[in-house]
C-alpha cells in the first residue's frame, strides 16, 4: 500500500488538496472543514474558502450550497453567526425560492397567513379541529 503522507504534514496535504480542487464547492467545503479542524485559529480563512460563490466554482447548485449552509449552522466552523447570515443572503439571491435560504420570519407572524384578503390563524384552526 502506498503512503499518502510522504514528507508532508496534514496542513500541507490539505493545502494541496484545496489547490487541486479549487473549482468544486464540495471539495472546498471538505478542505475548509479540515483546515478548521487542524487549526481553529484559521476559522475566517476556512469559512471564506467554504463559502466562495464566484464564477470559478462549477457545482453551484442548491444541493451543494445547502451542504455548506448546513456546515455553518451545525458548528463545523465553530460559532459564525455573521458569516452564516451573509452566506444565507448570498444564496437567497442565487436561489430565491429555496426554503433553506429564505430570510427568517418573526415568530409572531409565522402562525398567520394572508390568503385572498382573508386571514387564517393556524393556531386557532388547530384548536378547532
Amino acid at each position: 500500500m502506498k503512503k499518502i503522507f510522504v514528507n508532508k504534514d496534514l496542513e500541507s496535504f490539505n493545502e494541496e488538496f484545496l489547490k487541486h480542487n479549487a473549482t468544486s464547492i464540495e471539495h472546498l467545503l471538505s478542505g475548509a472543514k479540515m483546515m478548521y479542524f487542524l487549526d481553529e485559529s484559521r476559522q475566517e480563512k476556512a469559512i471564506a474558502i467554504a463559502t466562495r460563490l464566484d464564477e470559478t466554482v462549477k457545482d453551484k447548485n442548491v444541493k451543494t450550497l445547502t451542504k455548506v449552509f448546513g456546515a455553518l449552522v451545525d458548528g463545523s466552523f465553530g460559532i459564525c453567526n455573521t458569516q452564516y447570515e451573509e452566506y444565507r443572503t448570498a444564496c437567497h439571491k442565487l436561489f430565491p425560492f429555496t426554503s433553506a435560504f429564505l430570510p427568517p420570519t418573526n415568530e409572531d407572524d409565522s402562525s398567520t397567513i394572508a390568503v385572498n384578503q382573508t386571514t387564517i390563524n393556524h393556531d386557532v384552526m388547530a384548536n378547532e379541529i
